[in-house]
């Protein structure tokens, strides 16, 4: 690859850039961050910062080394502004088991509209998805028990938790509306 055609941004030097190194660095990114979503953005925005900083590289021959340097930066950023809304749902959560109601000895997660919506929004799962989220909180079996209960491998079992507790977050937004559901990470 020639180093001055992709200085000047010449398109075809970009997509062979691209091209040569997308798969290796997705493959990094997934293995640091465990997130498919978030390792193909993060895997674009690499991309981007490389471009943006070519004129600091002086040879290609470190050039994967330059782009992992650039992935791990990524990554971290993403870990950490990640980690206040994980903080704000534990402690919704725990609002929630904490608090008790007056009347009936019913804990405020009997009886509130989150846990009405959450339980309408997990109706509208399909069984299997039902069936890994008891697996993994009422029986509170890790992934890979799960996987090979299933018989599906660990990492399509956290990839698919992931993505159920996004659908059911999406749900809970709508049922609930914005006001409650602005608590939610």
């Amino acid at each position: 690859m020639d180093l001055e055609r992709l200085k000047r941004r010449d398109p075809d030097a970009v997509r062979e850039f691209i091209l040569a190194h997308h798969r290796q660095l997705r493959g990094y990114v997934a293995s640091l961050c465990l997130d498919v979503e978030l390792a193909d953005d993060l895997s674009q925005k690499v991309f981007v910062r490389a471009l943006e900083g070519i004129g600091q590289v002086m040879d290609m021959s470190n050039f994967g080394s330059f782009l992992r340097g650039i992935a791990r930066n990524l990554v971290k950023q993403a870990r950490y502004q990640n980690m206040r809304p994980k903080e704000e749902y534990a402690l919704f959560v725990e609002r929630l088991h904490s608090q008790e109601s007056d009347s009936g000895n019913l804990s405020m997660l009997e009886r509130s509209e989150e846990v009405q919506a959450l339980n309408a929004c997990l109706s509208k799962l399909p069984e299997r998805s039902r069936q890994m989220l008891h697996l993994r909180y009422s029986e509170e079996q890790q992934p890979e028990q799960i996987a090979r209960e299933l018989g599906l491998k660990g990492g399509a079992v956290r990839v698919a938790l992931l993505r159920i507790r996004l659908a059911l977050l999406k749900c809970m937004r709508g049922v609930v509306g914005s006001s409650v559901a602005e608590t939610l990470p």
